[in-house]
Parts: structure tokens; C-alpha cells; sequence
């Protein structure tokens, strides 16, 4: 499977955590297990980003060191925001 659509795969599922989130949202006032499982839920949907954005930062830097253009500003950019990431 390429990173492409491996991140693909990731955007439809954090997709789903948001609708499932709408959906969550409008039904009556919710309690304590409803609202620790939706939690759990936002921040496994952060996770994912971040690590969806990761793979696509290392991968651009990646195809940049390939094709020897890390004297580009750009390069350094990618490189600042995903040491920025953690």
C-alpha cells in the first residue's frame, strides 16, 4: 500500500470520528461514560493527525534529500515543523 493512500485511510477515519462526534453531539445531554468515550475518541483522532502528518512531512523531506534540494528553504521549513511535532 503507498503513504498516499495510507493517508487517505487515516483522513476517512479521523472523518468518521468527526461525524460520529456531530452525531454524539446532538443527541440529549450526555453522561460520564458517553462523554469519557468521546475523549478518548477526540484524542485518538489527534493522535492520527499527527501521525498522518509526520509520515508527510518525512516523506517530502525525504524525496528533498533524494533529489539533493535540502539547500532549499523549504527543506529547512519541513524540517522545523516536524521537529516542532515532537
Amino acid at each position: 500500500m503507498t503513504q498516499s493512500s495510507n493517508g487517505l485511510r487515516f483522513l476517512a477515519l479521523i472523518l468518521s470520528f468527526t461525524i460520529a462526534g456531530a452525531a454524539v453531539a446532538q443527541q440529549a445531554p450526555a453522561g460520564p461514560d458517553v462523554i469519557n468515550r468521546y475523549r478518548g475518541r477526540q484524542e485518538r483522532a489527534r493522535e492520527l493527525t499527527s501521525d498522518l502528518l509526520s509520515a508527510l512531512l518525512q516523506s517530502h523531506i525525504q524525496q528533498l534529500e533524494d533529489n539533493k534540494l535540502t539547500d532549499l528553504p523549504l527543506y529547512k521549513d519541513l524540517v522545523d515543523m516536524r521537529a516542532r511535532m515532537g
